[in-house]
């Protein structure tokens, strides 16, 4: 947001990012040498950290601002301003000390005081400095680095460098008050080998379809011959006494089975023999 008051004259042009946090830091360096380079673009988040690197001038995280390198000179200079007047009568030493700086800002801001350098070191990765029309060594520059565990914890990233912090679980979520309750014993549980052996029994632990406690749940597969596979389950509450069972086809074999080719065989049989036909006919039935 920006505006001007018409009667102080009092502007404000703060930046509040929307956007998320980049995965690395950005350091932007400026070399003002010439009046154009007044008219850079800077965009400082409230992340940023500006300095006059001349004068060894340092302005902390903070507010956003979005203006040139004119603008924020200026402002830079007003915020030292604002309490001169009570240095003076109680500091004078300070007083003169901060008079001296300001006028050097001020004397930047307009262009009498060149070259000089500025940088803008935001952790967040979310400022920028407009790179100049002229660009050559020591001119403008532009450096992406990792974030330091204190910028990530500044950042309200946390540090990572450590352990996480304990947590304590509500004690909704204990395994004691949880519907159904988690049994207490060791339960069954030799499904876990590498292959399933026909003919032989596994058990693992299940919960009951009627009361919903904890049971056990045998499992068994068996070949038909000249048929498929199939995995018989079988479960068995020992609390109300329900009982389930139920199979999965594992795979089907391509050979059909033998009652299915006897039944192939009768009836090409039955198609040669015209006397079954007419007999059928004169029943009122007909064979296929």
């Amino acid at each position: 947001m920006s505006f001007e008051c018409p009667h102080c004259h009092f502007k404000n042009t703060e930046v509040q990012p929307a956007g998320e946090i980049q995965q690395r830091g950005a350091k932007f360096t400026l070399r003002v040498d010439k009046a154009e380079d007044l008219s850079s673009q800077i965009v400082k988040s409230d992340t940023a950290i500006f300095r006059i690197e001349d004068i060894d001038l340092e302005i902390p995280p903070g507010r956003g601002q979005l203006s040139n390198v004119e603008g924020i000179l200026s402002m830079v200079a007003q915020d030292l301003e604002q309490k001169q007047e009570e240095r003076k009568e109680v500091i004078p030493e300070v007083y003169e000390k901060i008079q001296g700086v300001i006028e050097t800002i001020k004397q930047m801001a307009s262009g009498q005081k060149l070259p000089f350098k500025l940088t803008v070191d935001d952790p967040a990765g979310n400022s920028s400095i407009e790179p100049p029309n002229e660009l050559y060594a020591g001119k403008y520059s532009r450096h992406e680095y990792a974030r330091s565990p204190a910028q990530n914890e500044a950042l309200g990233l946390g540090d990572t460098s450590g352990e996480a912090p304990a947590t304590e679980i509500r004690p909704e979520y204990h395994a004691s008050q949880m519907y159904p309750e988690m049994p207490s014993g060791s339960m069954v549980n030799n499904v876990d080998e590498e292959d399933i052996v026909e003919n032989q029994v596994y058990s693992f632990p299940a919960t009951c379809p009627g009361c919903t406690k904890t049971c056990t749940t045998n499992m068994k597969m068996v070949n038909i011959p000249h048929f498929k596979q199939v995995v018989l389950m079988s479960t068995v509450c020992d609390h109300c006494g329900c009982k389930s069972t139920d199979s999965d086809d594992v795979f089907p074999l391509l050979m059909p089975c033998r009652s299915e080719q006897r039944s192939q065989d009768w009836r090409r049989s039955a198609r040669a023999r015209p006397s079954y036909h007419s007999f059928g006919q004169h029943e009122g039935r007909s064979f296929p």
